[in-house]
C-alpha cells in the first residue's frame, strides 16, 4: 500500500499532521507439499492415490492438472485419487489469508503396461515321450497355475494320448501379471 498524511485544520488557523503507515498484505512465505512419492499402476488396474506428507496448522492442500493456474480437482485434502495417469500438482495454501505456495509439487502416476506370456516349442510328441516348452515375456513365469518362479522351461511328459493344454502367466518387475496364454500339445499314440 501507500503511506499517506492527514491534515486536520482547524478554524483558527491550527493544523496538526497525522502520519498512517500502509499495512503489509503481502503472504508470507508459503512451503509447497512434500510428496510422498510417484506412483505407478499396471494397465487395467486401479489409479493409485496420491499423497503428501503433513502440512502445518493453518495450511491445506489443493490438487491441480496444471502446474499454475487451472481450477482445482480436490482442495483441503492431504491425498488425491486422478482418473488416469498423469501429471498432478499438489500446492499448499493458508486458510486464513488464501495465500499460496509459490511453486506446486508435481507427482507422477504411471500405467505400466502389462507383459505378454509367449509359449514356444514342438506341439506334438509320441505317447510317453518328454517334450520342453520354454517360456518367455518376463522375469517371474507361472506354469499351470503354479507358484511364480523364474523357470522358464517346462517339461511335458506324457502317457496318454489325445490334446493337452498348458497354460503360462509371466509377472514382471512392477508385479503386473499377463493375461494367461494356452499351449495345445497333441499327443500321439
Amino acid at each position: 500500500g501507500t503511506n499517506i498524511t492527514i491534515t486536520v485544520t482547524t478554524g483558527a488557523s491550527c493544523s496538526d499532521d497525522l502520519a498512517v503507515t500502509a499495512p503489509d498484505c503481502s503472504c508470507p512465505t508459503i512451503v509447497a507439499p512434500v510428496s510422498t512419492g510417484d506412483q505407478s499402476y499396471c494397465a487395467g488396474g486401479t489409479v493409485p492415490t496420491l499423497e503428501v506428507n503433513s502440512v502445518p496448522a493453518g495450511i491445506e492442500v489443493d490438487w491441480y492438472e496444471a502446474s499454475t493456474g487451472g481450477v482445482a480437482v480436490a482442495t483441503n485434502t492431504l491425498t488425491y485419487t486422478p482418473l488416469a495417469a498423469g501429471t498432478y500438482y499438489a500446492e499448499a495454501r493458508e486458510a486464513v489469508s488464501g495465500c499460496t505456495s509459490t511453486t506446486r509439487t508435481a507427482i507422477e502416476v504411471t500405467v505400466n503396461a502389462l507383459p505378454t506370456a509367449v509359449i514356444t516349442g514342438d506341439a506334438s510328441v509320441c505317447q510317453n515321450g518328454t517334450l520342453q516348452l520354454t517360456g518367455s515375456g518376463a522375469t517371474d513365469l507361472s506354469w499351470n497355475g503354479g507358484a511364480y518362479a523364474a523357470v522358464t522351461t517346462y517339461d511335458v511328459t506324457t502317457t496318454a494320448s489325445g490334446s493337452h493344454n498348458i497354460t503360462l502367466k509371466v509377472r514382471d518387475a512392477n508385479l503386473c501379471e499377463s493375461a494367461g496364454e494356452t499351449f495345445t500339445v497333441t499327443v500321439n499314440a
